[in-house]
């Protein structure tokens, strides 16, 4: 879900184990979305920290970064018609 809230602008964190390369390829994009290996207490501290602007910004970004993607029904549709050959 994290991912998925980056994509959506919100600043957003996940703490799975291993470093996804989808992660990462959001993060790289410039989506809000960071691997928090740290423990819970400053996690907390970390999202305490966001300043309203910061977060807006993500936002902001957030909007501008997903009109440059393609939409996945699309490719979807074009795979699925290349397989019928």
């Amino acid at each position: 879900m994290a991912r998925e809230a980056a994509l959506l602008g919100t600043p957003s964190y996940y703490t799975f184990p291993l470093e996804l390369e989808v992660s990462k390829y959001v993060e790289g994009l410039g989506f809000p979305l960071k691997r928090w290996s740290g423990n819970a207490g400053e996690l907390a501290d970390e999202i305490a920290s966001l300043e309203k602007a910061e977060v807006e910004e993500g936002a902001e970004r957030a909007k501008e970064k997903l009109v440059e993607l393609e939409a996945p029904d699309a490719k979807m549709l074009e795979a699925l018609r290349a397989l019928e050959g």
